[in-house]
């Protein structure tokens, strides 16, 4: 069973109470979060689908990619890609 966020008013209260809280650092740790995971997002019938063993880090990434930070985009052997959610530029790690 893959985990799933809640969706909705409660996430949004959610997010935007990390986003006042203080953005510089709910950026770092939404990066960090996107990034530290072994999660891999893969293309089935043209759409991302992430695949992983984690519930926690599935539903971690979603959030994230719900939020004003980072999405996961691909991964490869050298280099983790993530799409910048404010600015929609691809960023290379």
């Amino acid at each position: 069973m893959r985990g799933v966020l809640m969706s909705g008013e409660k996430t949004d209260i959610i997010l935007n109470a990390v986003y006042a809280a203080n953005c510089e650092t709910a950026e770092m740790l939404f990066k960090c979060f996107t990034i530290c995971t072994d999660v891999t997002p893969m293309l089935i019938d043209g759409k991302k689908v992430m695949s992983g063993t984690s519930q926690d880090e599935l539903v971690v990434l979603e959030a994230a990619a719900q939020s004003l930070f980072f999405t996961l985009e691909r991964r490869e052997s050298d280099a983790i890609y993530l799409l910048d959610n404010k600015s929609k530029a691809t960023v290379r790690f």
